[in-house]
């Protein structure tokens, strides 16, 4: 609830976006068109920040996407999760890098910088802090 103006379907929009990013595997250009960036903004990277409290912890999603060299498509230039603090995952250079519930690294591999690699993360026995996140969001 709120005044007119004040930003309520704008908050909407941005989670309804984030969502379909990470959740459902759209393309960050999908996601993310280049005529909804930011206008008061001129710089190619637009961030994107999410906090949540699920069952007494507090996760973390940043994502920060950058137009392309020819401005053609947005793509990601990184992408983090983290849960009190600590690496859930990250995406950074092209790289995924996950983590276990415990926080010790499982594996690093290439990813498509158009995407979400959270989007491909599904059923790991090792890995529920991420499914819960994904659940929520």
């Amino acid at each position: 609830m709120g005044a007119n103006g004040s930003g309520k379907s704008s908050l909407a929009d941005a989670l309804s976006r984030v969502r379909r990013f990470v959740v459902k595997g759209d393309s960050a250009d999908a996601a993310f068109p280049l005529g909804l960036t930011t206008r008061w903004m001129k710089k190619p990277e637009q961030r994107w920040e999410l906090e949540a409290s699920l069952n007494g912890k507090t996760y973390h999603y940043s994502l920060t996407t950058m137009l392309s060299e020819d401005l053609v498509e947005t793509e990601v230039l990184r992408e983090i999760l983290q849960l009190d603090g600590e690496l859930l995952y990250e995406f950074v250079l092209d790289q995924v890098v996950l983590y276990d519930d415990k926080f010790q690294h499982k594996a690093t591999y290439p990813f498509d910088r158009r995407r979400s690699g959270l989007s491909t993360i599904t059923d790991r026995r090792d890995g529920q802090a991420i499914e819960r996140f994904k659940s929520w969001l």
